[in-house]
């Protein structure tokens, strides 16, 4: 069986072998992939300097640090071995060296072993070659013909020798890149397109009028048919003056133009216009519905769908696209919905199913409201003049609303056969302005993402921002403390009993970093703080059970307080998705030659290479320093691609080998990039760099060199909130 058989065989017959069978495959193509990347960069040096006559002598995949190793065998003149430090790997060529205070003894055992050279060939022959006295010497001769350094080092090759030395890491692995991301095409990738599936409250996209299922065909006349050129266009485009999409919607008679200025949220990473991607109307294989629909929903519902079924119709009504989807589940947000499933196949057997509305979980409690933080263009509340930092005060004469529920229940009052709504705004004069608004009944598929989301009110077109300041407990509700929690500010929510599988989380950023897993007993800091109710109530509420145990922690003045309750089932405020769980929409992208596979693989390479570009050269500005991702990241990230195919994880390797030729290629003293402006220096003033600059200037290097890595690792392990 050929090397590419074996290697696709676990993707092909995924169904057929065992669940640790996968994993170890897994971690086996991430051991190989990663080192895979070090060794063809150390493989590119190597495989030069010994065909320019180089002495190798160590070619060390990891670092045998205080001369620690796994093993080491010798082959010729070269040291073969792998260290015990993984983060890279090493050539040691004869007269070269990265290490500064190895310099200076690097260059004179090189200088050493050219003046035994040179006595070696003068070995038992006449001073005099002339015969007559008349020449030079024999020992003049040899010092003329013999280079400074010795023959078989690095130092005594001419400066294109060097330079071809040097730079043959970064050469092989950008075709390394190539080669990976070529195979990937010839084999089909699953791309994501650029289309909108949902959006973030408060984001550009939400105040520009972006809806699920629009299309994003270019940006700033780039076409953006995968879903990552996005941010790619975002970040080489002007932030201030915004960024034009071409748009294509459903339903709209051709393309049109809407100028978007992106922003970088506090603790963003990078600055993003607020846009999820696009779903189709097809489950998910592994779980069509999630936690919080498995736990109210009837057996009898849930065991209904297997995953993999395709939703053909609610209440009679076709589906169409996934924008049929979110249209009709929040238009019936509060009525059961009857669906007819397809299994399967085209030809599989149609399922009907109703499934009742999906109550949401709260703590029974109502929140103060903060003020107005946008105001969507065109919305009600822009043509009635609400501006930002204004506050919404009364509803329908209402002061005791509850705005976490409040967009919902103007939905219901249309519904009812309202169409306007009689509001009161607090100006940031103190001024009180009552105001009748038009209700919009646009249904909004929003994604609470980041802590800093606030609530969308889309029935007004304005966002707010929730304060942790309780103002009512329902009536309904019962808790355990010293007296009522009104007027006082919620510090910390505490789930002591509750366990699922995962790590332990002691603060609500490690629970976050941790993608929501935890283990017995955890707690959520700094509410009303970076951490917004919001993304509690919308991410971490549904996958907790009914009736758990939560202690909540509270601050009144100088006092603290601690009251116990448990999570309850909402009696007015309902899930609209109803906990199915859609797959991403995808394309394939298929190469059907070699030659065109070749071409995408280039084009590949180079947008990764770009790409690094496009990060480092806004880093400071528009690109967080905590974007930068260390070991453990790029690890993790593997691993994830691997479990999506053959396909995916090599193009991710065409990424990283793209990221390290850009990095190495760097102009810091230590890295590849260093070395050759050193050698540009010797070629264009005909001798090499002061030998005391070299050092130094290598020190620099290596210092930046080690806080880069440090940072990264902190990073990785948590010692610095990516957040």
């Amino acid at each position: 069986m050929s090397f590419e058989a074996i290697a696709v065989c676990p993707f092909l017959f995924g169904a057929a072998v065992p669940d640790w069978l996968h994993v170890t495959w897994n971690v086996v193509l991430v051991i190989l992939g990663v080192n895979a990347l070090i060794i063809v960069h150390e493989f590119g040096h190597f495989i030069v300097a010994r065909m320019c006559g180089v002495r190798c002598d160590k070619f060390y995949i990891w670092f045998d640090i205080y001369g620690l190793r796994f093993f080491r065998f010798k082959w010729g003149q070269t040291e073969y071995g792998l260290g015990v430090l993984p983060l890279g790997g090493y050539v040691k060529m004869f007269g070269q060296e990265d290490n500064p205070g190895q310099i200076a003894k690097e260059i004179e055992k090189a200088r050493t072993a050219a003046a035994r050279q040179a006595e070696e060939q003068q070995g038992g022959e006449s001073d005099d070659p002339s015969g007559d006295g008349s020449g030079p010497s024999r020992e003049e001769l040899a010092k003329m013909e013999t280079a400074l350094y010795a023959k078989d080092s690095y130092l005594s090759k001419s400066v294109p020798q060097r330079m071809a030395i040097i730079s043959a890491g970064v050469i092989m692995n950008i075709l390394f890149a190539i080669f990976c991301a070529s195979v990937a095409y010839y084999l089909g990738v699953n791309e994501i397109p650029c289309a909108v599936g949902a959006v973030a409250p408060g984001s550009p996209a939400w105040v520009g009028g972006l809806q699920v299922g629009d299309r994003i065909l270019q940006a700033n006349g780039r076409p953006t048919p995968r879903f990552g050129q996005l941010a790619e266009a975002i970040l080489d485009g002007d932030l201030e003056q915004g960024i034009k999409l071409t748009i294509e919607r459903p339903g709209v008679a051709g393309p049109f133009e809407k100028m978007l200025v992106a922003r970088k949220e506090k603790g963003a990473l990078i600055p993003t216009i607020g846009i999820g991607n696009l779903s189709i109307p097809q489950l998910i294989p592994e779980s069509p519905f999630d936690r919080a629909a498995k736990e109210e929903y009837p057996e009898t519902v849930v065991e209904g769908l297997k995953g993999g079924e395709t939703l053909l119709a609610i209440d009679g009504q076709p589906v169409e696209s996934f924008a049929d989807v979110v249209r009709l589940q929040y238009e019936k947000f509060d009525e059961p919905l009857r669906c007819e499933f397809r299994s399967g196949d085209p030809t599989g057997e149609k399922i009907p199913l109703t499934l009742p509305p999906l109550r949401k979980k709260e703590l029974g409690l109502r929140f103060k409201i903060g003020e107005i933080t946008t105001v969507k263009a065109g919305s009600p509340a822009q043509q009635a003049g609400i501006e930002r930092g204004d506050i919404l005060t009364k509803v329908d004469g209402d002061k005791d609303f509850d705005p976490i529920k409040l967009p919902q229940q103007l939905l219901k009052k249309y519904k009812d056969g309202a169409r306007t709504v009689t509001v009161t705004i607090m100006r940031a004069d103190g001024n009180f302005v009552p105001l009748e608004l038009p209700i919009d009944p646009t249904p909004e598929r929003l994604t609470v993402s980041g802590t800093n989301d606030g609530i969308a009110c889309s029935p007004l077109g304005i966002t707010y921002r929730i304060s942790n300041e309780i103002a009512a407990v329902a009536p309904e509700t019962t808790f355990a403390g010293p007296k009522s929690p009104v007027g006082a500010r919620l510090e910390m929510i505490e789930f002591p009993d509750y366990a699922s599988p995962g790590f332990p989380a002691t603060s609500f950023l490690e629970l976050q970093k941790k993608n929501l897993f935890w283990t017995v007993g955890f707690r959520l800091t700094g509410i009303g703080d970076r951490i917004e109710l919001p993304f509690i109530y919308e991410n971490l509420f549904p996958g907790i059970p009914a009736q758990t145990k939560v202690v909540l922690h509270l601050k009144r003045q100088d006092t603290r307080e601690v009251y116990e309750t448990s999570l309850g089932l909402s009696n007015d405020w309902y899930d609209p998705e109803r906990g199915l769980n859609f797959k991403s929409e995808t394309f394939l992208s298929q190469a059907k030659t070699w030659s065109a596979a070749a071409r995408q693989g280039v084009d590949q390479t180079v947008d990764g290479a770009l790409a690094v570009y496009r990060v480092i050269s806004n880093i400071g500005r528009n690109v967080s320093a905590k974007a930068i991702g260390g070991p453990v990241t790029i690890v993790k990230i593997a691993y994830a691609e691997t479990t999506r195919g053959l396909p995916q994880f090599l193009l991710f390797l065409c990424l990283i080998g793209a990221n390290l030729a850009v990095l190495n290629i760097l102009p810091i003293p230590v890295l590849d990039g260093g070395h050759l402006v050193f050698l540009a220096y010797e070629a264009i003033f005909r001798r090499p760099p002061n030998e005391s600059i070299q050092i130094g200037l290598s020190y620099i290097g290596l210092f930046l060199i080690l806080g880069l890595m440090l940072w990264a690792i902190s990073l990785d392990f948590g010692w610095v909130s990516r957040f």
